[in-house]
């Protein structure tokens, strides 16, 4: 409270994620089967490559 006047809540805006933690790890295995193309694992997952690659790539580092 500030000068009594109550915060607002919390409220978390923006898209929400497409791929959850999960769904990552699943990716990470389907992609470290060298018998998977990439196709596939995008397919699986419903997501496209750019995606797939966004979310593969900054969980790396």
């Amino acid at each position: 409270m500030r000068d009594g006047v109550p915060e607002p809540p919390l409220v978390y805006g923006g898209r929400p994620r497409v791929m959850d933690d999960k769904k990552i790890q699943m990716a990470k295995r389907l992609l470290s089967d060298p018998n998977t193309s990439i196709n596939d694992v995008c397919e699986t997952l419903k997501v496209s490559r750019q995606t797939l690659y966004r979310y593969v790539e900054t969980n790396d580092h």
